[in-house]
């Protein structure tokens, strides 16, 4: 499963709809292990339940999200998964989840201005 991971790689509307479910059930206070399951079963997406299942695997094998993270970096984005893991060791996960979706947004938004731009001369 791992050696899978190399190839997926999340587009920004995937990097939302993962974040946005990790974001809502861990302010659920739902086991982090749980959140994972929870999300590879509910989503539509693929990759993301293939991403999802391989971290609750890892934590259900008592891993925590720092040693499973660098696997799915390149789903993820490395900075993502270093300020995740940083989020958990300072207790500080919630606040971390919404500014990585904040970022996402604004990322999403700077797309869509530049597509807007490119496509107005035409």
């Amino acid at each position: 499963m791992a050696s899978d991971l190399n190839s997926i790689e999340f587009n920004l509307q995937e990097k939302k709809e993962f974040f946005n479910s990790f974001a809502s059930l861990y302010e659920s206070e739902i086991p982090i292990g749980e959140i994972f399951k929870l999300i590879s079963n509910a989503s539509k997406n693929d990759k993301i339940k293939a991403v999802c299942a391989f971290i609750s695997k890892q934590i259900n094998q008592g891993k925590t999200l720092e040693e499973t993270l660098p696997k799915c970096e390149r789903a993820l984005g490395r900075a993502y998964c270093a300020l995740i893991a940083a989020g958990e060791k300072a207790g500080k996960l919630e606040n971390i989840l919404s500014d990585i979706l904040s970022n996402i947004v604004k990322q999403q938004e700077i797309k869509s201005a530049l597509i807007n731009a490119l496509i107005y001369p035409a």
